[in-house]
């Protein structure tokens, strides 16, 4: 869809939504190209109000995967009961017009707050908060479990043998089956440790949580959201951290401890084993590798994530510290 046609949709969604009354339409992405999803900020007229509408492809696959985050909305507002620590209310799914309406989440995406943080100290509330999202997020269905690698090591070597055979290409593939055999030899220490597994967001990263003009901390996009090891999320996000801080901020690994250890106070995890959450790191940071393509190719922003993933296998209490 190009803006035109998403402007055109958007009114009349509109219609349906709320009848009679007058919006502005703000699209959220570049109106130079097209989408299969457009998202657009949606201006009562004459009134401080505003609404997100997510418009989908008006075809069966569309309407499934928007109706899928309506769905997956109203189980996370289920699962957060702390208005400081939510979601963005949804609002209704409109199957024919295929559009889902929400709240509008004014505020800043941890993300887009980076380039104006001049030190670490000055992230380290905001991580503090991220922790206690996740954690309340997951609280609800978490559940003590003891930890088991099999699984994990059986998706590498899927993506091994794929480069063996191949289908995949693994940059520095002799150097990631060393860490792989190092990753393999490790699990026996990590197997049996205490663990946790609950729901999971499954797509956490810093563009995915928002800080509210009125001091509230919300997640969003839940379409990725299932029953997993809850170190999932945790890696993922602190991953996100230290590689765009880096990019941002050009210090290196030099001073980042504060960040990590303020998300993981506000996690508040006492119960996952520190094995458990460094193998948990190496598995995570091979994984990404596996699927970072060619390295003949590697953009600026592929490569700096590269040399970073290297540090998370080569240290695996890099984000214990």
């Amino acid at each position: 869809m190009n803006v035109e046609d998403a402007e055109k949709f958007a009114e009349q969604a509109l219609k349906t939504f709320q009848p009679g009354t007058k919006f502005n339409l703000i699209p959220l992405k570049s109106v130079h190209k097209s989408y299969d999803t457009w998202v657009f900020r949606c201006k009562v007229k004459g009134e401080n109000k505003s609404y997100i509408c997510k418009l989908g492809a008006r075809d069966l696959s569309g309407r499934r995967k928007l109706k899928n985050q309506y769905e997956k909305l109203i189980e996370a507002q289920k699962l957060l009961g702390d208005v400081q620590f939510s979601t963005p209310v949804p609002y209704a799914f409109l199957e024919q017009e295929c559009a889902l309406f929400m709240e509008d989440c004014k505020g800043s995406s941890l993300k887009s707050l980076l380039p104006r943080l001049s030190n670490i100290s000055e992230a380290a509330p905001y991580m503090e908060k991220a922790g206690r999202w996740i954690a309340d997020f997951q609280a609800p269905t978490s559940q003590a479990t003891v930890f088991d690698p099999t699984p994990h090591l059986n998706w590498l070597r899927k993506k091994l043998l794929k480069g063996e055979q191949g289908a995949l290409i693994i940059p520095e593939k002799v150097l990631f089956k060393k860490h792989f055999t190092q990753l393999e030899n490790l699990a026996e220490k990590a197997h049996g440790l205490p663990s946790r597994n609950c729901v999971t967001h499954r797509d956490f990263h810093l563009g995915n949580l928002v800080f509210k003009n009125n001091g509230a901390t919300y997640g969003i996009d839940f379409e990725n959201s299932k029953d997993d090891t809850a170190l999932r999320d945790i890696i993922s996000f602190l991953f996100d951290f230290v590689i765009s801080w880096d990019r941002t901020h050009l210090d290196g690994a030099a001073g980042l401890n504060p960040a990590p250890r303020a998300f993981r106070a506000g996690y508040a995890d006492t119960d996952t084993a520190d094995q458990v959450f460094s193998w948990f790191q190496k598995f995570s940071a091979l994984k990404t590798w596996s699927n970072l393509g060619d390295q003949s190719a590697f953009s600026p922003n592929r490569a700096h994530k590269f040399q970073w993933l290297q540090k998370f296998v080569d240290d695996p209490h890099i984000l214990l510290q």
